[in-house]
C-alpha cells in the first residue's frame, strides 16, 4: 500500500534514516548507499527529484551532527508529530533499521537510538522486536 507523502513527511522519513546513519558517530558508504535504495523501493519518495532528495539529506546530516541528547529528544518528537499514523512509524522504523543493518550489526548506540524512536513514536518494545526480527537478513 502507498501513501501520499507531504514533503514534511518525506523529510521526516530521511530524518529517521540520517539519524540511524549517524548515531553511532561514523557514516559509512553503505549506510549511504542504503538509505539512497530505500528512497528508490518507496514510490511516495521517489515521487521526489534526485536534487530535492539530497537537499533533505544534507540538511539532516548537518541538523544530526553533533546534537545533544535533549535536542535529540525534541528532533525526534517532531518527527513523530509529522509521521502521525502508525503505519509511517513503523515504516520509518523499518528504513531506520535497514540503514542500521547495512554494517551487518546493529551497534549498541544505534539500538539505543532506536529505543528511542519507538518510544517517540509510541512503539512498543515488544513490536520492535518484532520488526528487528522481520528486517533480519
Amino acid at each position: 500500500m502507498h501513501h501520499k507523502l507531504s514533503y514534511a513527511e518525506a523529510r521526516a522519513y530521511i530524518d529517521v534514516m540520517v539519524a540511524a546513519m549517524v548515531c553511532d558517530g561514523i557514516m559509512r558508504q553503505q549506510e549511504l548507499e542504503r538509505l539512497i535504495a530505500n528512497v528508490a523501493a518507496r514510490p511516495s519518495l521517489r515521487k521526489f527529484e534526485p536534487e530535492q532528495i539530497e537537499r533533505m539529506i544534507n540538511t539532516s546530516l548537518t541538523e544530526f551532527q553533533g546534537i545533544t541528547r535533549a535536542r535529540l529528544d525534541n528532533k525526534l518528537a517532531a518527527i513523530a508529530n509529522t509521521l502521525k499514523s502508525i503505519t509511517k512509524r513503523r515504516d520509518a522504523l523499518r528504513m531506520a533499521i535497514s540503514v542500521m543493518r547495512a554494517n551487518k550489526e546493529i551497534s549498541p548506540k544505534a539500538l539505543a537510538l532506536l529505543r528511542r524512536l519507538a518510544r517517540a513514536f509510541s512503539i512498543d518494545d515488544e513490536e520492535v522486536k518484532t520488526l528487528l526480527q522481520n528486517e533480519d537478513g
